[in-house]
């Protein structure tokens, strides 16, 4: 099928990465903080197409069909915690986290401090929530830095050849301002750049509802089945480093950042680790269904 040259998520990102940078630098500080609730009506308005396509694809996960508030709320919540954390990406360009958000409250950092007492550096395994990236930024404000490992080339089907050839690329290369310290899964030496990052007592983030290796295994979640990556756990048990799941809540209007018991590895089946840990996202994503960014629609 030929791709369009320009389609709506092209022009939403032209707009993001051209004059919405522009006001992003000059914008006041509160401004952008509560910007959310003066530019939602303009983001409900131009976000028709994905809303439908977020109904339809909701229904893949029934679980969430059960909502308090129902469909049509998770869904205006899910657009204006998208449009505070694009917002939030443009105050970390100019400003560090300690002056972003209002407040950082930071629950249960003793289970990362021990994990990281072994000596072998912690995975902190995530979902993808909104509010991660600051999160992040925040956890390396308090002397904790930390490695993302990402996505950096995959095509976006939703955009057309405009979005796919110069925007998506531009996105990535702010994204990279924003996030600091990343390492792409197409890098060849991504594999060895975790392994030394794990091995020199340091630490690194993935989210695991995001398929970056070949290897997968099939998990209930939300009350159907799901593809979840199992590859990562190989690296995490060669440095026999601990996993501490990870939930980051809000955005620069308040941040919660919840750190969990670590996950045990050693003499454990691959596949047994990754369902505690899919078992433990689902619990987030049941919730905090709002702050889950619903990677399908978006």
């Amino acid at each position: 099928m030929k791709r369009s040259w320009l389609r709506n998520k092209d022009l939403l990102w032209a707009i993001y990465l051209g004059p919405g940078r522009w006001a992003g630098r000059l914008a006041p500080l509160e401004w952008l903080r509560d910007g959310s609730r003066w530019l939602m009506p303009l983001a409900w308005a131009m976000t028709r197409k994905v809303q439908r396509r977020f109904r339809r694809e909701l229904h893949r996960y029934p679980m969430l069909l059960q909502t308090p508030g129902g469909v049509e709320q998770l869904l205006r919540d899910h657009v204006a915690n998208a449009l505070q954390r694009a917002l939030d990406d443009l105050l970390m360009a100019r400003w560090p986290p300690s002056k972003v958000a209002r407040s950082c409250q930071i629950l249960g950092q003793e289970h990362l401090e021990a994990a990281l007492a072994q000596g072998r550096g912690a995975l902190l395994a995530s979902g993808h929530f909104f509010a991660n990236r600051l999160a992040k930024r925040a956890l390396k404000e308090h002397g904790w830095p930390i490695m993302s490992v990402r996505h950096t080339t995959c095509d976006d089907p939703k955009m057309g050849v405009l979005g796919r050839k110069v925007l998506q690329q531009q996105y990535y290369r702010f994204l990279n301002q924003v996030i600091e310290d990343e390492v792409s899964i197409s890098d060849p030496e991504c594999t060895l750049k975790m392994l030394s990052r794990l091995r020199d007592g340091g630490i690194i983030n993935l989210h695991i509802d995001a398929i970056f290796s070949q290897q997968t295994c099939q998990l209930p979640f939300l009350g159907t089945t799901r593809a979840f990556p199992v590859g990562f756990m190989r690296i995490v048990q060669l440095a026999k480093s601990p996993i501490v799941p990870m939930l980051c809540l809000g955005s620069s209007g308040g941040l919660v950042i919840e750190l969990l018991p670590p996950v045990l590895v050693e003499r454990r089946p691959k596949e047994e680790v990754l369902a505690q840990l899919v078992q433990i996202l689902e619990a987030q994503v049941l919730r905090y269904p709002e702050q889950w960014e619903h990677t399908a629609w978006l």
